[in-house]
């Protein structure tokens, strides 16, 4: 593995966490998108440890869809997202437990617009097109640790926090976060080979109670699969898969939305939601390229989308990146 095959497998990493915004749904509390989109990590070799320096990404996502409900579906609802993020990643060049350490953080600003139909469930909003512009919530990665077991296999974990801010109103016809942390621990195996490059992450995400509305959201998983056939010229291809669902439900702890329900687990809010795709990558100099197509086969309680992303990411300073060793 050359020297810029080394800095694709180890910059990209940086980008672990892509926004924890996107899709809008009836699942969770109302209105209020995933922890994390499905396929958030899609095309990253996120197992591999990072060298020693400051990583930048650049990203932007387009987003479309329709709402589907529990029943498969469709609720006369659209939802089309464009965001844009910037994700700065430090590798100090110290070890905890054996592990490469490394910190994150990252910035999402999310325009969205929704249009609901005259089908659309609710009276007060059908026939309407909203939007609204504003950033969503700040993610922190304080630790992230990368294990290289020997023969091209890395495994790593991290744990990331979703910080809320203020701009979360309950009376708005578009949410573009909620008013609540999510606490995300996650695990990534990435196996390299001379041709291929292939990556399994899955993460848990923990939802605080919502402190404008008194309302828990459900606990969250998703699993991403990513395998890549590197090719000529500093390219890679491959095909894409996500697995996305709520795995507990919600609790309703106060009046929210006017529901009439107390501390009682509403399993009808779950949702479900996986897809396909395919992932190109290129590196261009210190520059890596990613661009991510993926379409959703399955949802429930869930939009029913189709995502195009792209990532830029370039190292900043610090040592010439060492990489994974030769494989």
């Amino acid at each position: 593995m050359d020297s810029r095959r080394r800095l694709l497998s180890s910059a990209l990493i940086a980008t672990t966490f892509v926004l924890g915004m996107g899709k809008s749904g009836e699942a969770r509390e109302l209105g209020i998108p995933p922890s994390l989109p499905p396929g958030h990590s899609l095309g990253f070799p996120v197992g591999t440890p990072l060298p020693p320096g400051v990583y930048a990404t650049l990203g932007s996502d387009y987003i479309t869809g329709d709402v589907i409900d529990d029943d498969g579906n469709e609720i006369d609802q659209s939802v089309e997202d464009l965001v844009f993020f910037a994700r700065v990643g430090w590798v100090p060049g110290f070890e905890l437990f054996g592990g490469q350490y490394s910190f994150g953080f990252e910035v999402p600003y999310i325009n969205r617009e929704i249009d609901r139909g005259p089908g659309f469930p609710n009276p007060f909003q059908a026939g309407t097109v909203n939007d609204r512009s504003a950033f969503g919530r700040i993610t922190v990665q304080p630790i992230r640790l990368s294990w290289d077991l020997g023969g091209g296999r890395f495994v790593s974990s991290g744990l990331g926090v979703k910080i809320p801010h203020a701009d979360f109103d309950v009376t708005d016809s578009v949410q573009i976060s909620g008013d609540f942390w999510t606490i995300i621990p996650d695990i990534a195996f990435t196996w390299m080979t001379p041709s291929w490059e292939t990556t399994l992450h899955a993460n848990y995400m923990y939802n605080t109670e919502n402190s404008t509305t008194d309302y828990k959201s459900g606990s969250e998983l998703s699993v991403n699969f990513t395998a890549l056939r590197k090719l000529e010229n500093n390219w890679a291809v491959g095909p894409l898969a996500y697995y996305q669902a709520q795995i507990s439900g919600d609790e309703n702890n106060g009046t929210s939305y006017n529901v009439p329900f107390t501390n009682i687990p509403q399993e009808f809010d779950k949702y479900k939601n996986y897809g396909v795709g395919i992932g190109v990558r290129k590196q261009i100099g210190p520059m890596l390229i990613n661009f991510n197509v993926t379409q959703s086969l399955y949802a429930r309680n869930e939009v029913e989308n189709t995502l195009f992303g792209l990532r830029l990411t370039l190292p900043l300073g610090g040592p010439p990146p060492g990489g994974p060793p030769p494989n």
